[in-house]
Formats: C-alpha cells, sequence, structure tokens
C-alpha cells in the first residue's frame, strides 16, 4: 500500500480532519482497500465518526453494499440483506449518524 493511501488510513482511524483532506485533495483512492479488506470509509463508520464518513462519501468514497458484508464477516457476523440495504439506503439519503451506527452496532454487536 501506497504511503499517501496509508496515511489516509491512519488520518480516518485517529480522526485527523486535516490530514484526510490532504489525503483527498492530494488525489487519494478512497476506495482502496487494506490488508483487511476494509476501506477508509468503513473505518470511520465503524469508529462512529460521522463527520469524516460524510467527508469521505461527498468526496467520492463508494457506499457499496459489498463494503458493508465485507465489514460483516471481517466480524464474523452476518448483516442481512435488509441491513445491508438499510445502510446503502441511509449513506445514500445523506443521513450519516444514522448510517454510522447501525454498522458500528453491527461490527461490535453493540445497541
Amino acid at each position: 500500500m501506497e504511503n499517501s493511501l496509508r496515511s489516509l488510513f491512519d488520518a480516518v482511524k485517529s480522526g485527523s480532519m486535516e490530514d484526510i483532506k490532504s489525503c483527498i485533495a492530494a488525489g487519494v483512492d478512497l476506495n482502496e482497500r487494506d490488508e483487511a479488506g476494509w476501506t477508509p470509509l468503513m473505518y470511520a463508520l465503524k469508529y462512529r465518526d460521522k463527520e469524516i464518513a460524510e467527508v469521505l462519501f461527498v468526496a467520492g468514497a463508494s457506499g457499496g453494499s459489498g463494503d458493508w458484508m465485507i465489514a460483516a464477516k471481517a466480524k464474523a457476523e452476518d448483516m442481512t440483506k435488509a441491513k445491508v440495504a438499510k445502510v446503502d439506503a441511509l449513506i445514500e439519503s445523506g443521513r450519516f449518524e444514522e448510517a454510522v451506527s447501525t454498522v458500528h452496532d453491527q461490527l461490535t454487536g453493540e445497541k
């Protein structure tokens, strides 16, 4: 994984909006996956960071169903097709806070 992309993952995990915006401005591929198969948007949702999730999505990060299935399987949990569709619909309609909560709850088992 190239350094600028590694920087984006690190920035998302640490919550550094300034570094995230620098990576976006530098043209980093927002849909690239890390060694675990996760995208930066998936980490933003996992860590319940609505602002970062929104910035990434507006900048072109994917909200496709495949991401949520991979994230769920990474935690040995199955997301139902209905839940996957719900998350996609929430993201597409700009309801990031609800999407963040839904994905986080699924990945952590919290309610």
